[in-house]
């Protein structure tokens, strides 16, 4: 998946997994991100898994919400959920810092029984971690297992 959010939109789980992967320009990646507008609200079914291929991050706006409940966010060459993406066998293994983060950058919304992990890429916004919050964002973070981050799992 490419591009942004600028609808309310639901990612139900019966359709994952969800590979975001940029916008490319020839071989030129210049995109690295999903961002969820303001005014548009993403959710994310229980049982969806979401896998960010390198330097990808979800970016929540200023007026942007992210509902997720039960959803898997992850790398893209993670085999253990929604299948073998990158489809290398078992090739490669998933690594802290394998993607950015969920970046809620004045945006809110909820995460609910959620499962994030591999993310806090070096150097995205936010700090190096796998939820990254701004000081005028206002999210709420309940019951998820958030793990293999690069530094922070969470970081304010």
């Amino acid at each position: 998946l490419t591009g942004h959010v600028t609808v309310s939109t639901t990612w139900p789980g019966s359709s994952s997994p969800y590979v975001l992967d940029g916008v490319r320009q020839g071989t030129f990646t210049y995109n690295w991100w999903t961002a969820v507008n303001s005014g548009a609200t993403l959710t994310i079914d229980s049982g969806a898994v979401v896998k960010m291929q390198s330097i990808h991050r979800i970016e929540i706006s200023s007026g942007g919400v992210l509902n997720a409940n039960g959803a898997v966010f992850t790398s893209f060459i993670d085999d253990t959920v929604g299948g073998d993406a990158n489809a290398d066998g078992s090739a490669t293994q998933p690594a802290p810092g394998d993607w950015q983060s969920l970046y809620f950058n004045g945006g809110g919304g909820a995460l609910d029984g959620c499962i994030i992990r591999f993310g806090g890429q070096s150097g995205a916004p936010g700090g190096d971690a796998n939820v990254a919050i701004s000081s005028n964002a206002f999210p709420t973070i309940s019951h998820c297992a958030i793990s293999n981050s690069i530094a922070d799992g969470i970081w304010l």
